[in-house]
């Protein structure tokens, strides 16, 4: 189990990472696309948009990621994983804030989605 110190500098990580991504969130411009242009204009404008959706996205997702895992911390059970039930690393866990798996079951995971996919082809 990962140790009260671990919970506090993960906390305080999460915390300000949380922070951060709303901030960015709040701040994001919207893209016009120029179509008084060429077709390159509006291609690029059209690329710029969908960069910005897909990294507002992105961090979304992280938000959420982060939220799960400062519910985690409170609530108690942080830092376990849900396969085998063995301590998640430290570093992993401020990597991947809201990882439910320890690194092992993690690849074990991989390991048998790449194997799935090999044996369609």
């Amino acid at each position: 189990m990962v140790t009260t110190k671990e919970q506090i500098i993960l906390k305080s990580f999460y915390e300000a990472e949380s922070a951060i991504i709303l901030k960015s969130l709040n701040n994001t411009e919207v893209f016009e696309v120029d179509t008084s242009g060429d077709i390159i204009d509006e291609i690029q404008g059209e690329f710029l948009i969908h960069l910005q959706e897909h990294l507002s996205e992105r961090d979304l997702l992280k938000l959420q990621r982060i939220q799960k895992s400062l519910k985690k911390i409170n609530e108690g059970g942080f830092g376990v994983c849900v396969e085998c039930e063995e301590d998640i690393c430290f570093d992993r866990m401020k990597a991947i804030p809201g990882v439910s798996l320890c690194i092992t079951c993690a690849q074990k995971l991989e390991i048998e989605k790449y194997n799935k996919t090999r044996t369609r082809y």
